[in-house]
Parts: structure tokens; sequence; C-alpha cells
């Protein structure tokens, strides 16, 4: 039997730690740089309005998710909830059109959680089964989208030709995998080997965009082993980006578990 004080707010606590981790993890690498680099760099756009080039509101974009994440981890009333995850949204936002950053993919994976969280956590009984149960396929569809997105991002020569990750993976990654074959191979069998995995890779993401048609009790497992095969197969730094996804894929597998496991104490 599963307690009803962990049937809503377990998968809702494991969504929000790995978007607290994420967020953490991205802005010990980057917001210290970006403040820093304040009064030496500014970048000038005539497009965009000038407070989309200010790093000093990046502290706004990302304290106010990762403060309120924390209280809602400790204390997940619904009115914090709710805050959290507009923050979360309006953080990612701003991150995606912020001049100063990079952390595009990172923003818009947390987007796309800070939505679900929103929809999610905005119910007063997160333990209603009808409520988890949309929570689990509104999750497995997002999932699908972010992975749709990945892969068409990926359908070009310079990924099929396997050219990019060599230039950002092979030839300047200091992470052990690519250090070994760099000290093992010749570099033409480096840029071969480069070559299959961009292309494992771009059949990956692509296989994955149809998540949403297969069964939830198959298709969010998946998804977690794919995403920690990724951060464990290409680097550590993009941890950032798929935590969110992480995040969905195992607080929907915590729902489908808790649902079946269910079944025989309501006589189905």
């Amino acid at each position: 039997m599963i307690s009803d004080s962990t049937r809503g707010y377990a998968p809702y606590r494991a969504a929000l730690a790995c978007v607290l981790l994420a967020w953490l993890w991205n802005s010990c690498s980057l917001l210290r740089w970006y403040v820093a680099m304040r009064g030496s760099a500014r970048v000038v756009d005539h497009y965009f309005p000038s407070a989309f080039a200010e790093p000093r509101y990046l502290l706004w974009a990302y304290g106010g998710p990762i403060v309120l994440g924390a209280v809602a981890f400790i204390a997940p009333a619904r009115r914090i909830r709710i805050l959290h995850a507009i923050a979360l949204v309006c953080g990612s936002a701003w991150i995606l059109l912020q001049q100063a950053t990079h952390a595009t993919q990172f923003a818009n994976t947390s987007l796309w959680l800070g939505l679900w969280l929103l929809w999610y956590g905005q119910r007063h009984d997160l333990q209603e089964a009808a409520h988890r149960r949309k929570a689990a396929v509104l999750a497995q569809l997002i999932i699908g989208v972010i992975f749709l997105g990945a892969a068409v991002g990926k359908w070009t020569n310079g990924y099929w030709s396997g050219a990019v990750f060599y230039d950002l993976l092979f030839a300047h990654e200091p992470y052990p995998q690519y250090v070994w074959i760099s000290d093992h191979f010749e570099p033409a069998q480096v840029k071969e080997i480069s070559t299959w995995y961009s292309r494992a890779v771009v059949i990956g993401e692509s296989v994955m965009a149809c998540i949403a048609l297969a069964p939830p009790r198959i298709a969010l497992p998946t998804t977690v082993v794919m995403v920690l095969g990724m951060w464990l197969g290409a680097t550590p730094r993009i941890f950032d980006a798929i935590g969110p996804v992480l995040g969905l894929g195992y607080a929907g597998t915590l729902i489908i578990r808790s649902l079946r496991r269910e079944q025989p104490s309501n006589g189905r």
C-alpha cells in the first residue's frame, strides 16, 4: 500500500528536485561569470530592449525559481507551488530572451517543466487518481515535444556528418571518454567515431520524439534511462538542460507505479 501523503507529493518533489539541481548546476557554472563580466563586456543589440542585455537581471531570473523551489520542496503548500511554477516559467522565459546567456536549451526544458508544475501543482488535492493519471500523460507528451525539437535541430548535414559533435566533444572536451579515444585512435578514426556517435544521437532523439505514442508504463521509465545515458555518455555539463526532462520522466514513472499499485486495493 502507498500512503496518501506520498501519492501526489512524491512525484511533485521528484520533478522539483531535478529542476532545482539543474538550476543550481547552471547558476554555479554560468551566473558568476555573467555578473563578473557586467562591467567589462556589454552586448549591444538595438532590436531588443536594453534590459535583455543586462546580466544583473539574471540574479532575479535565477534567484526566484531557486529560492521558491527550495521552499516548495520543504513545504509544498498550494500557494507556494503556484508561485514557484510561475517564477520558473518567467525566469526561463527571461533567460531565453537574455542576450548575455547561451543557456537556451536549459531555459527551454525548464520552461516546459515549469508549465507542467503549474498545471500539476495548482490542484488542491494532488492525491486524486484522475489528476495524477492526466499528469503522467501530459509529462509524456511534453517529453515527446522536447525530443522532437532536439531532433529537428539536429537534422542537418553538420550533425549527420559528425562535424558538430567532433568540434564540441571529441576535439575539446577534457572528460575521460574523449581523452581516451583521442589517445588510442588516429585522428581520422576519431572523426569516424564522432560521425557514428552523432548519427546515433540523431536517431535516438528522433525515436524519443515518438515517445508520446508508447504506453506510459514503457515511455516514462525509458525516458529516465535515456536521459541518464545521455548525461553519462556525453558530458556532465548537459545536466542543466536534461535535468528538467529527467524530472518529468521520473515524476511520471512514480505516478504510473503508484497508480498500478493502487489497482488491487480498488478492486480492479
